[in-house]
């Protein structure tokens, strides 16, 4: 295997991770919002990296599989395909944080804190902790945010699986929407060892994935404060990048 060739791989390996669009800032996004940034950081950073693994080899065994494979990856079907898929995605990312619960008990406590203040102090300085402890529109707005606060205040499992689920599933998508897998069998078209040259490119996507996950974790350590005001809207956010995406793709912008 010619080093020259390696080298142009695993080249295309890391300019194709660090692209955001690949999906470090959605793994990033997941670790913020996590107790144990830096190991949950690392871990949805390789489950991204390797769902781009196996999107990657399957597109290998593919190609050499089914004869007419590389003419519908490359027609008009595919990147349309994946958009509608990252856009269901983004909706299900969304919709699927549950604060059903939290706007409950935020309603019970406020009851009982009412009618503790009814019973023990006088009317005006009920009033006056009313007003205080009464959630303002933005924070009202906030609460009911996927992420808002309380929203991951108990995760269990099953919010974790799921949370891994979506990023697996969002690295399987997008490793198949874009065209870089293509151009590495189009490079090891003349060799036989495209499946290795495949593993050697998936590797250098892992370590380009994982290496700006954990700076943008490294920066929110530094700027812990600030940040922090701002991380609620982080699975919001998550949301958004993923339904851009997918209209991207479906519309052709990548």
């Amino acid at each position: 295997m010619d080093v020259e060739l390696v080298v142009g791989v695993v080249v295309l390996g890391v300019l194709h991770g660090v692209l955001p669009d690949h999906g470090w800032p959605i793994a990033a996004a997941y670790a913020l919002d996590r107790p144990r940034k830096w190991i949950q950081g690392t871990i949805a950073g390789l489950v991204l990296g390797i769902g781009h693994l196996i999107s990657s080899v399957a597109l290998v065994v593919a190609y050499f599989s089914v004869s007419r494979f590389a003419e519908f990856a490359e027609g008009p079907y595919m990147k349309p395909l994946a958009g509608t898929m990252l856009i269901l995605l983004g909706v299900h990312e969304y919709l699927s944080d549950g604060h059903g619960d939290h706007d409950h008990n935020h309603e019970h406590d406020h009851d009982h804190d009412h009618n503790h203040e009814h019973d023990h102090d006088h009317n005006h300085d009920h009033d006056h902790d009313h007003d205080q402890d009464e959630p303002g529109p933005l924070a009202r707005i906030r609460d009911r945010l996927p992420g808002g606060n309380g929203g991951h205040a108990h995760l269990d499992e099953s919010h974790a699986e799921g949370g891994l689920a979506t990023l697996g599933t969002t690295a399987l998508v997008l490793g198949f929407a874009h065209e870089e897998p293509l151009q590495i069998l189009a490079i090891c078209a003349g060799t036989e060892f495209c499946l290795e040259l495949m593993l050697v490119y998936s590797g250098a996507v892992i370590l380009a994935i994982l290496a700006p996950t954990l700076l943008l974790i490294a920066g929110y350590q530094t700027h812990r404060e600030r940040i922090e005001q701002y991380t609620p809207y982080l699975p919001t956010l998550t949301a958004v990048v993923l339904v851009l995406v997918g209209f991207a793709f479906v519309f052709g912008v990548f």
